[in-house]
């Protein structure tokens, strides 16, 4: 009679097999996916951080030019998304320009590309922008603009604040499917991501808009009052007489009293 033989020798290849196995189905995949994830990853921190940027951008800039009754810095809601496509999602050894960008601008990111050397994002178009502006949902601007009416009535049209000022930017990066096995070659991922700022609704953009607000909020009566002014200084009260209304319609914001400079020897005497 021949002896059975082992359980173990029976089993011999068996763990190499099951290794090969899981290999093929399981460890290359990730192995290929894991670098396509790294750059996933990288896609929607990127497109938080161009969300945040386009909201405070437009902040900064005026879609019409005017804010506040002032001329101010104009951009586009489409300057401002090619703006934010070009910095954030463009190559990014690519030159930045202030002027307003098209769409040849864009370069393809050398890093964003799949295993077969395939853009990830290959067209302008597949970075899109959205921006809003909005009345601040706080109660407070409601309270704000009552108050705010009997001094347009007694003034010459009062401060024209801005109550628009809640922005919100919305930004959608759509990926182009990858060059990868079924079902993954039917992937297809768009990255999104929004961030709203509310502003201060005095934003008074330099001298020139913060004169025009101080020259909206005097009283419609300014020659009336001057003349009750005089009448009050020939009674005795110089104080009061010598007030000068007009100074805020001729005067820089930037300009300061004569005793209020000094040279820079710091001796205290006026320049």
């Amino acid at each position: 009679m021949r002896a059975r033989p082992a359980p173990q020798a029976l089993c011999a290849g068996q763990a190499l097999v099951e290794t090969l196995i899981a290999a093929l189905f399981v460890l290359v995949p990730i192995f290929l996916l894991y670098p396509l994830l790294g750059k996933y990853i990288d896609l929607k921190a990127q497109t938080l951080q161009s969300a945040r940027y386009a909201a405070f951008e437009r902040t900064a800039f005026s879609a019409s030019g005017q804010r506040d009754g002032a001329t101010v810095a104009q951009a586009s809601n489409a300057a401002l998304g090619g703006w934010t496509a070009l910095r954030f999602f463009g190559a990014p050894t690519a030159a930045i320009s202030s002027q307003s960008p098209q769409a040849g601008a864009y370069t393809v990111n050398p890093l964003w590309v799949d295993q077969a050397g395939h853009a990830l994002l290959p067209q302008y178009s597949d970075i899109q922008t959205t921006l809003t502006n909005a009345g601040s949902p706080d109660a407070a601007d409601a309270v704000l603009r009552t108050l705010l009416q009997p001094i347009h009535v007694v003034s010459e049209g009062g401060p024209t604040l801005d109550f628009q000022g809640f922005v919100t930017a919305s930004v959608q990066a759509k990926v182009a499917p990858v060059t990868y096995p079924p079902p993954l070659n039917a992937l297809t991922l768009r990255f999104t991501a929004s961030d709203t700022l509310l502003t201060d609704a005095w934003s008074a953009a330099g001298p020139p808009a913060m004169l025009t607000q101080i020259q909206s909020g005097l009283p419609r009566l300014e020659p009336g009052l001057k003349t009750a002014l005089n009448l009050i200084r020939a009674g005795g009260a110089n104080d009061l007489g010598s007030l000068n209304l007009g100074q805020a319609l001729t005067a820089s914001p930037q300009e300061l009293p004569a005793d209020r400079l000094q040279n820079g020897n710091s001796t205290g005497a006026a320049p």
